[in-house]
């Protein structure tokens, strides 16, 4: 292929993947500063607790005796609490611009904190889009205070997706740090879910378990969690279509793909009971 041609290809589908970022990603700016024990987001963000008062700023020129003792990225990090693993602190934000079919990638880094306790649950924090909970953290302490790095990918259905965290303690009472947070697409994933979706398409989307799925793929199918895991195989004969029924699953974000073809691309399916 001319290199000239490739260029102008991949500048065009860069632009057609563009989208917005989080604001604040790696959490420098507060309203409200001067003090660690302020419950307010950071700017930009908005409080997603349902449980706790709300995120902490941890600024360390004046928090000089907290741990992890580094933002990962710049100066302050964002500190939350949880008591159980149904309630905990967290902050969302609204975020727009994304193309229909394109596939992003989520990422964010988190470490235990122990500015107030100490505490020493087992803590995870949870991504959630469009109030979905889509992903988890490995479970961890909040006596660990090495920053990790977490992604999560995932395909736009809408163009406007709510995406937010929160921290969740499996046992004992919880403090967790969440900081650097990045919203990427790829150019190879992008021509390749192109290709996907002119052969794959599921309706209604979202939905309550119950869907159809065309495809001029036949042969059998499988349906992902967030972790991988197969969930559920169906078939595809010549009819070109087939309707699912889906039980024994929790509501979150799915991914079905074909056992017949080379390309790795998931087509997203949001799940609500």
């Amino acid at each position: 292929m001319d290199k000239q041609f490739l260029f102008t290809i991949i500048l065009m589908v860069c632009r057609i993947c563009s989208a917005q970022n989080f604001i604040n990603a790696s959490v420098e700016n507060w309203g409200i500063s001067g003090t660690c024990d302020i419950n307010i987001p950071p700017d930009s963000w908005t409080n997603y607790s349902n449980g706790g008062i709300g995120p902490e700023e941890v600024n360390l020129s004046i928090c000089p005796t907290t741990l992890p003792a580094l933002a990962s990225n710049g100066n302050t990090y964002a500190r939350m609490y949880s008591g159980t693993n149904l309630t905990g602190e967290g902050m969302f934000q609204d975020i727009s611009g994304f193309n229909l079919g394109n596939n992003y990638q989520i990422t964010f880094d988190y470490s235990g904190t122990n500015y107030i306790g100490p505490y020493v649950g087992q803590i995870q924090f949870h991504l959630f889009i469009d109030d979905v909970d889509v992903n988890q953290t490995p479970i961890f302490q909040s006596t660990d205070t090495t920053w990790n790095p977490q992604a999560f990918n995932f395909t736009a259905i809408k163009t406007k997706h709510k995406i937010g965290v929160r921290l969740y303690t499996l046992s004992g009472i919880g403090n967790g740090a969440i900081d650097n947070f990045n919203l990427s697409t790829t150019i190879t994933t992008k021509i390749e879910n192109d290709i996907f979706q002119s052969i794959i398409s599921v309706f209604p989307n979202p939905n309550n378990g119950n869907f159809t799925v065309e495809s001029t793929i036949e042969g059998e199918y499988f349906l992902i969690n967030s972790l991988g895991q197969e969930m559920q195989t169906f078939n595809l004969s010549a009819q070109n279509n087939f309707t699912v029924q889906v039980d024994g699953l929790n509501a979150g974000m799915y991914f079905l793909k074909s056992k017949n073809t080379t390309l790795d691309i998931r087509q997203t399916i949001i799940i609500n009971f």
